[in-house]
């Protein structure tokens, strides 16, 4: 067994820190058997474990590491994610208000390639929900003609 200081916290660091034991083992066997597939080759590993017991530590060790680390991880997220998600979202919300209200829907490509702004009402009204609403408002005029962009929000029921 070592007896060295082992400061390394996640496993492959760990394992590295230790040497090159077990990956040297299965570089040699993967060259041994060139044709064995990874179960193969993990068969071969675990004989070849079952009689070296530092090499069964070495990857306990590695084993161990990464799996108390993956622990550590989801406990720290389910804990911060409760109470975090719930201390910010008033912010979450405000900022994407303020995202939303800078978007401008009159430049919005629409299906035919051609800004909102120089589509007439009649095409708009056929895309159907709040562009409907709004593209019969504006009949067989441009909505650049009829609207801007606060009105728009409000014919497509959108403002606040």
């Amino acid at each position: 067994m070592r007896s060295e200081i082992n400061l390394g916290i996640v496993g492959a660091i760990r394992a590295t820190w230790f040497g090159d034991g077990y990956r040297s083992i299965i570089r040699e066997l993967a060259e041994k058997y060139p044709r064995a597939d990874e179960d193969r080759i993990a068969k071969l590993f675990a004989e070849r474990l079952e009689s070296d017991a530092d090499l069964r530590l070495q990857v306990s060790q590695y084993a161990t590491a990464n799996a108390m680390r993956s622990l550590h991880r989801a406990k720290a997220r389910a804990g911060a994610t409760k109470f975090s998600l719930a201390a910010i979202k008033p912010q979450i919300d405000a900022a994407a208000a303020h995202i939303q209200s800078q978007v401008l829907l009159l430049n919005m490509e629409m299906p035919n390639g051609k800004r909102l702004r120089y589509c007439d009402g009649y095409y708009v009204a056929k895309l159907g929900g709040g562009l409907a609403r709004a593209g019969r408002k504006a009949g067989k005029k441009l909505m650049g003609q009829v609207f801007d962009e606060k009105s728009l929000r409000t014919a497509m029921g959108l403002a606040a």
